[in-house]
């Protein structure tokens, strides 16, 4: 399958993350809140967005592209914890303990949000598209090792 453009009609990660996301019984006003609290990502190829600064836990959309998150395990020591493709949602529980980065494989449009603010506005009305969605990665995960 050919890898799309940046330029598709997928160019807002925002609205790429409603068309995919979105049930019908999500309230505007959460629709309102989500998007205030999303934060748009642009990667190029190879560049990796430190995740250590961010909340305690982050949800990040791909809404273009390929990345891997990487686990810095020690002095030197890399380890590829997951690989993130076009419509997936990662929900990251980062700690102290081991440094992330989230490198693009390819260009990259992301949207991370405060895991809290996404799974308390959305847990009712998209619960089943993002459960779907988490088994769906934790599936892939399993048959790649």
């Amino acid at each position: 399958m050919k890898p799309k453009s940046l330029n598709h009609p997928h160019a807002d990660p925002f609205q790429h993350f409603m068309d995919v996301l979105r049930s019908p019984d999500l309230p505007e006003s959460s629709i309102s809140f989500l998007q205030s609290c999303g934060r748009p990502l642009h990667l190029a190829r190879g560049e990796a967005a430190e995740l250590r600064e961010q909340e305690q836990r982050t949800a990040i959309f791909v809404s273009e592209g390929a990345a891997k998150l990487v686990g810095h395990v020690g002095a030197d020591r890399e380890q590829i914890v997951a690989f993130c493709f076009e419509g997936e949602l990662l929900i990251l529980s980062v700690t102290s303990h081991t440094p992330y980065t989230l490198q693009a494989l390819t260009e990259c449009r992301l949207l991370a949000f405060p895991a809290g603010d996404l799974i308390t506005k959305v847990t009712e009305a998209t619960s089943s598209a993002i459960v779907e969605r988490t088994f769906l990665a934790l599936d892939q995960a399993r048959d790649a090792s």
